[in-house]
C-alpha cells in the first residue's frame, strides 16, 4: 500500500500559488467529471487557453455531461484525436477531445 495525497485543480492553485496553467490535460480514467467539478475557477479563467481529455466514447451520455461542463467554463471543443496505438484495432475506443477558449 501507499498512501496519496490530492487536491482539486482549484485548491492547488489556491493554496500553492504555482505558476498558472495555460494548458491541462486530464487522463485520469472515469473520473474526469469529478476532475471538472475541481477546477471550476481555474476553467473559468482567460489564462487557460486549451484542455485536452482523454475519454472512452462508448459512453456517450457521459462526453455529453464532459463536453456540457466545459462549455459552461467557456471552454469550446474544438477537436476529437484518436491517438496513435502500437497495436491497430476495428474499434478504439478512447479520444483526446481537445477544448480551447474561443
Amino acid at each position: 500500500q501507499q498512501g496519496v495525497l490530492g487536491f482539486t485543480i482549484d485548491d492547488l492553485i489556491d493554496w500553492f500559488s504555482p505558476k498558472f496553467p495555460n494548458y491541462l490535460k486530464i487522463d485520469v480514467d472515469g473520473i474526469e467529471d469529478k476532475i471538472i467539478e475541481g477546477a471550476k475557477n481555474t476553467l473559468k479563467d482567460s489564462r487557460l487557453k486549451s484542455v485536452l481529455i482523454e475519454l472512452d466514447t462508448r459512453d456517450k451520455e457521459y462526453c455529453q455531461r464532459v463536453t456540457s461542463a466545459m462549455d459552461k467554463a467557456g471552454i469550446k471543443l474544438v477537436k476529437k484525436v484518436t491517438p496513435n496505438i502500437s497495436r491497430q484495432s476495428d474499434f478504439y475506443p478512447i479520444c483526446n477531445h481537445i477544448f480551447s477558449r474561443i
